[in-house]
């Protein structure tokens, strides 16, 4: 609950959020969210429901997901060379009805460089913040 409130009641940069809207059903563009994400070559670990939290707090939605995913390797070099990062992976993207579309939204990985400033690690996160646009992109490319 900690994530879904730092990515979405925080006001963030322009260049620090990952966000599109389709203008598909919220059960396709999940569809066609995990469909890109294993494109891409990474693994979908786990999908968690966080209605019945909204629900608690007093908003009326039942599509709203949390999509966790990544790559075994990346995991494991983080393990070695960052320990720090684990807490940041596996990636995720917040999947939830808006009206009449489907939202996607994620973190720019790209910022965890303004995070853990390791210059070793630099090109990790933007190869992460590539592919998460290009995952994005796969999701757009289904809408059309």
């Amino acid at each position: 609950m900690l994530l879904l409130t730092l990515l979405v009641a925080q006001p963030a940069a322009a260049d620090e959020m990952i966000e599109v809207s389709c203008t598909q059903p919220f059960s396709e563009a999940m569809m066609h969210l995990q469909s890109s994400i294993t494109g891409a070559g990474y693994s979908v670990s786990r999908v968690q429901h966080v209605d019945m939290g909204l629900t608690a707090a007093g908003y009326a939605t039942d599509k709203y997901r949390l999509v966790f995913f990544g790559k075994a390797k990346d995991i494991l070099w983080a393990r070695e060379k960052m320990p720090e990062l684990l807490t940041l992976l596996p990636l995720k993207f917040i999947v939830y009805q808006d009206g009449e579309n489907a939202s996607v939204v994620t973190l720019d990985p790209a910022t965890f460089a303004g995070i853990y400033p390791d210059p070793a690690a630099e090109h990790v996160f933007q190869r992460w913040s590539t592919d998460v646009r290009a995952i994005v992109e796969g999701v757009l490319a289904c809408t059309e």
